[in-house]
């Protein structure tokens, strides 16, 4: 192993860093493996020699254990001398030489060294500190500061390296900012080290060392540096005992950098100036013996009036409630300066115009105000009292004055019970005598806030001393006259008086009494009266101050129940009065929708009426609706309020209790008493209250009131022996306008059924077999009306095949017709499905149901519509991306017949007609049966629907249509998202462009080779490439964006303005966005089509939706065209700029203002090609 000498030498003749760090390593392991004899500590210092400047110091001579007749010891120094002569001083050699020993030190156990070992390794690098050349103060500091770590580091030792380092003098401000924060990190370490703080207070109770480096670092400005200095000067004022002369020295250091800040907002090392003073700050706050010294300086500096900036006096402010904060003695350090801070402050706020600077002299007020107890806040709030209360006589001042009463009272409750009950009196006399309206307002916000503060202290749980309740219930009397004195008279003032008015009486009826919490401040008659007074507002259509009624009731409605009686019989009778016009309906959905708020949108005050408003709510909504589809003669808007306001309700009340409890949902279970066949009949009002058993009665709660809508919505009729679900007789009442009131009464329904269902966890989804309910919709326990003692859910659940047909592919034995029939409104059986756990949706299939409705549907298109084809659509979407369809061999093998003779002209299975549009709709739930296997698809098995997929658009009939279908293969569906449990592969629209979208390409323009190939076809393969793409992300179409460039351009060159050529200017817009590349060899080409659409004639004006289409084009057009300046060089362009200037001329007074402002703005962009 190499020795010290040699060690040493490496190290100062490298520069590499690494290297450096393995030299350290290996000296550090020799001095922890050489015997103790040896003395290698001494050798190793002896090591850098040869680089020190001088001569041998006697001492260090001295100090070498046993080297004197050592043979070897004295060849060695002749080398080292030698070598010394090679390397006359050198200052870089020198700082190495130090750094060898420092970083050496970094690498050594904190208990290698002994006593007498640090102390010479102490006295050698604190002689550094003193020699005349300072480049290895930065290495000696980091190696005292890696030595006063070390274990057996001697408590004296710490004094010693404090005198070393001071002895620097004036050199230390010669020093580089990172050399002196290295002298900072030392003296932290030391004063903050518990042994070495001891023997500094035991040893030099003087404090002089405190001196020393008072006068050392005094001149200190690097940032980086003053957040250390700061922290030290904390250190000392704490944890040591400096005499009152020395304390005003440790003040007057960092009291000469305040004000802080820096030239920059942030400095480079990342310190910015709040960093600075926010440790200044806790200079100030150190101790109580700073504090004579301190809060008068503040003040001062505060009462230098306009001379001191916004951010200056915010900086005082927080500076000084960061003493008042953390004085530990508020007797001797905050009670003799309170009338002096007062007298300064109130002035702050009173004629203060800065918002900052009131709020956080009020913040000063509030945390003085809480140090404060006895006769000292007995006093100062008689004060407060005495300069307040008469300023409230003046409506200039009122406002100010409120602050500072409300700021005093919220400090403490004993503060609050000395000035409430004076400060209620005041505001009451001086409203009876306001005239204008802002002072009005003034003095109700003031009583507004003593209520809030109150209920913070009597409901907040706080432990209220007695005599601070005595005093808060004495002051009750005055309180339970507010309505009369104060409210009542400005109840119908102006609105912004009436404003504060409806505020103060939802803050005074929900007040709790001092006594306990659960008896209210005002008794029965007058809670009626207020919530009255408020009711008659909430529902006069004129009031200018709904939002606050609101909010007032809902406190009023929290702890007064009878008060939701009242408001539920108001509104029903005021429902009776509507005539069904359309401001009617407007105004009970603005009236229901507030309902819902007051009622759920928070948990009421008592944990045993937890759900008592939700019942009584959902109940009367039920049964208005009920009521009201009795003597309805047709659908209408009104029938849609009931169930958005029940599902209101419902999000509110959920979102209340998320908002109070934290629970995952997704891992309940209900009890085992809660079954299938037994949750309907059971009572959820009452139970345990823990939060799991909440989620549970909600839910079942919301279940029982959805169970009474879809049962209210449908009825069980049995023809010609097939017993189905249809919808009752006054749903299915026609009339004008029926149909879309009724899809969206049914939708809104369904909607109620999946919030609640998409919260419930798989198990509870499952104990309650809501799968079944899918069928039955909540009619499965009802008799069979076609007769027999079967219950409908046996019956319609139950295959009319057996199981066993569906394992094979043979379409020979289908299911009759009677199974084909539609049994159930697809509608409200979306709301249960859509929510299902993958899981759960499996027992659909286990019983054989899901198979035969798949089958059932593949062989006969929808007859209930548009709408109803379309949800027929989303129902196969979701079964086939809940469950593996693709291992069904009959539903495969029926599903790529189906789609062959489609696309090919073959014959459709099972379908009464052969035509067109049996056929086109047949083929749509086909495809939404494709794509939510797609979304999760994984294998082969549909490689046979994949390639019938891709010859539909060269269908000469259908063509057109298959090719649109394509968007409902890729276009995102709201029921496939993971919010509603669905299945789907991060990497799906990958998959599905290779598969469907990239083989197409090709057949979308001609080929020599292919000159029968028609113009119509190769537009609806276009056609279909463009309803896929703009739902994909530009990176999975990237390596074929110049092929979609060239179709696009043959689409926009031979399509008239439309749909899809709107669509094709969307792809090439994104293309536009993402590469500039792909588009360079087609400018001219783009430019031309572009201009083109600009200056086709457009629709005929009675087309209204065409007008729109070619609208859109033209804004798209222009986009595109006013992207291309700055994508591409002026020399591509030029060409084209008189044509531009003409035709963005003319597009600047289009007849639609997206298409002139987007024409201007391209018109300045072309301008600036040269």
């Amino acid at each position: 192993m190499a020795d010290f000498s040699q060690l040493a030498l490496q190290f100062v003749l490298t520069d590499d860093s690494d290297a450096r760090a393995q030299i350290a390593d290996k000296a550090a392991q020799l001095i922890k493996s050489s015997p103790k004899n040896t003395h290698p500590v001494a050798r190793w210092v002896e090591s850098i020699g040869p680089w020190m400047p001088g001569k041998e110091d006697p001492s260090m001579a001295d100090a070498t254990e046993g080297s004197k007749g050592d043979i070897i010891a004295r060849a060695k120094g002749e080398v080292l001398r030698e070598i010394s002569q090679l390397y006359e001083f050198n200052i870089d050699f020198y700082l190495s030489a130090l750094e060898f020993l420092a970083i050496t030190l970094e690498r050594l156990d904190d208990d290698v060294l002994i006593a007498a070992h640090i102390k010479l390794l102490v006295t050698f690098f604190g002689a550094m500190f003193s020699v005349d050349h300072k480049a290895g103060i930065l290495a000696s500091a980091k190696a005292l500061t890696t030595i006063s770590s070390m274990k057996a580091f001697p408590a004296s030792s710490g004094y010693d390296i404090i005198k070393n380092v001071c002895a620097m003098g004036n050199d230390f401000t010669k020093q580089v900012a990172d050399t002196r924060l290295a002298i900072f990190n030392l003296f932290q370490r030391l004063v903050t080290d518990p042994r070495v703080s001891k023997d500094l207070r035991t040893r030099h109770s003087d404090c002089d060392f405190m001196t020393d480096m008072l006068e050392l670092f005094g001149n200190e400005r690097d940032p980086k540096n003053l957040i250390a200095w700061f922290s030290i000067l904390v250190t000392l004022s704490s944890e040591y005992d400096p005499s009152s002369d020395l304390t005003e020295k440790i003040f007057s250091a960092y009291s000469a950098y305040f004000p802080i800040s820096l030239r920059t907002s942030r400095h480079p090392s990342g310190i910015t100036a709040e960093d600075l003073k926010v440790a200044l700050r806790r200079c100030f706050a150190a101790d109580d013996r700073v504090a004579s010294h301190a809060v008068p300086y503040l003040i001062q500096k505060l009462n230098q009036g306009d001379g001191i900036t916004v951010d200056v006096k915010l900086d005082i402010l927080r500076t000084l409630k960061e003493c008042i904060v953390n004085y530990k003695n508020p007797t001797a350090s905050v009670d003799p300066y309170v009338s002096k801070i007062w007298n300064c402050l109130k002035y702050e706020v009173r004629n203060g115009e800065v918002t900052e600077t009131i709020n956080a002299t009020l913040d000063v007020i509030r945390s003085m105000t809480t140090r404060l107890a006895g006769e000292p806040l007995r006093n100062f709030v008689l004060t407060v009292l005495r300069e307040c209360t008469d300023d409230l006589s003046n409506a200039a001042y009122t406002e100010k004055a409120g602050k500072l009463l409300v700021c005093t009272a919220s400090a403490s409750p004993g503060a609050f019970s000395l000035i409430i009950a004076p400060t209620v009196k005041h505001a009451v006399e001086n409203l009876r005598h306001a005239e204008a309206r802002d002072h009005k307002r003034d003095i109700l916000a003031l009583l507004n806030s003593i209520l809030g503060v109150r209920s913070l202290f009597v409901e907040g749980g706080l432990d209220l001393g007695k005599e601070d309740k005595d005093a808060i219930e004495s002051s009750e009397s005055v309180l339970q006259l507010l309505y009369d004195d104060a409210y009542k008279q400005s109840l119908h003032s102006d609105p912004t008086v009436s404003k504060k008015a409806v505020e103060g009486m939802g803050l005074l009826a929900s007040q709790a009494s001092v006594s306990s919490i659960h008896a209210l401040l005002l008794n029965d008659e007058a809670l009626h009266i207020i919530a009255s007074a408020l009711i008659d507002l909430l529902t006069d259509r004129l009031s200018d101050v709904v939002d606050e009624v609101v909010v007032a009731l809902q406190r009023v409605v929290m702890v007064w129940p009878p008060a939701l009686d009242a408001l539920l019989a108001r509104i029903v009778d005021v429902t009776k009065s509507l005539d069904g016009t359309e401001d009617s309906v407007d105004y009970l959905v603005r009236l229901t929708s507030r309902l819902a708020f007051i009622a759920c949108s928070e948990l009421p005050r008592s944990p045993e009426s937890t759900f008592d408003y939700l019942t009584k709510l959902a109940s009367q909504l039920v049964q208005s609706l009920d009521n009201l589809l009795t003597t309805s003669e047709r659908p209408s808007r009104l029938w849609t309020v009931y169930p958005a306001a029940l599902q209101s309700a419902l999000r509110y009340f959920r979102d209340a209790l998320n908002n109070k409890f934290e629970v995952d949902t997704t891992s309940l279970e209900f009890p085992e008493s809660v079954s299938a066949d037994t949750w309907a009949e059971q009572q959820f009002e009452q139970g345990d209250n823990t939060p799991e058993q909440l989620y549970n009665r909600f839910f079942l709660i919301s279940l029982h009131f959805i169970r009474l809508l879809y049962r209210r919505s449908t009825r069980l009729v049995a023809t010609d022996g097939l017993t189905r679900l249809a919808l009752s007789e006054e749903i299915a009442k026609q009339g004008p306008a029926s149909d879309q009131w009724r899809d969206q009464y049914l939708h809104l329904i369904s909607s109620v059924a999946t919030l609640t269902v998409q919260q419930m966890s798989q198990a509870q989804q499952s104990q309650l077999r809501l799968y079944e309910d899918v069928a039955t919709l909540f009619r499965g326990r009802d008799k069979d009306p076609g007769g027999g003692d079967l219950e409908y859910r046996d019956v319609v659940l139950k295959p009319v095949q057996d199981l066993s047909v569906y394992g094979t592919g043979d379409l020979g034995n289908l299911p009759p017709a009677s199974a084909r029939e539609q049994r159930f409104p697809i509608a409200l059986s979306l709301g249960i499905l859509q929510p299902l756990y993958p899981k759960v949706v499996e027992s659909l299939f286990e019983t054989g149901f899901g198979q035969e409705f798949i089958v059932s549907k593949l062989l006969v298109s929808a007859d209930e519509g548009d709408h109803g084809q379309q949800r027929l659509g989303y129902f196969l979407l979701i079964l086939a991306n809940k469950y593996k369809i693709e291992t069904i061999p009959k539903v495969l093998a029926l599903a790529e017949h189906q789609l062959g003779a489609i696309t090919s002209g073959g014959e459709v299975l099972g379908a009464s007609s052969q035509s067109t549009n049996t056929r086109a709709s047949l083929a749509k739930e086909i495809y939404g049966l494709i794509a939510g296997v797609l979304q999760r698809y994984t294998g082969s098995s549909l490689e046979g629907v994949f390639a019938h997929l891709l010859k539909g658009p060269a269908n000469t009939e259908l063509g057109h249509v298959l090719a649109r279908d394509f968007d409902v293969l890729f276009r995102p569906h709201e029921c496939l998202t993971k919010e509603f449990r669905a299945t789907v592969k991060p990497l799906w629209p990958q998959k599905a462009y290779v598969k469907l979208v990239k083989p197409m390409l090709p057949l979308a323009w001609p080929k020599k080779s292919d000159s029968q190939a028609s113009d119509v076809v190769l537009a609806n393969y276009s056609i279909a490439i463009l309803s896929a793409i703009p739902h994909l992300d530009y990176t999975i179409y990237r390596d074929d964006a110049a092929d979609l460039v060239r179709l696009i351009l043959c689409v926009l060159r031979n399509l008239p303005v439309g749909v899809d050529v709107e669509t094709a200017l969307r792809v090439l817009e994104t293309i536009t966005k993402e590469s500039t590349n792909v588009l360079e060899p087609f400018l001219k080409s783009i430019i031309d089509s572009c201009t083109s659409i600009m200056t086709s004639s457009g629709p005929q004006p009675d087309d209204r939706r065409m007008a729109k289409v070619s609208a859109r084009c033209r804004n798209l057009a222009i986009l595109l065209l006013g992207y291309l300046p700055g994508r591409y060089e002026d020399r591509h362009l030029l060409g084209s700029v008189p044509r531009m200037e003409r035709l963005l001329s003319v597009a600047c007074g289009d007849r639609v203002r997206e298409v002139r402002k987007t024409a201007l703005a391209a018109k300045l962009v072309w301008a600036n090609v040269k």
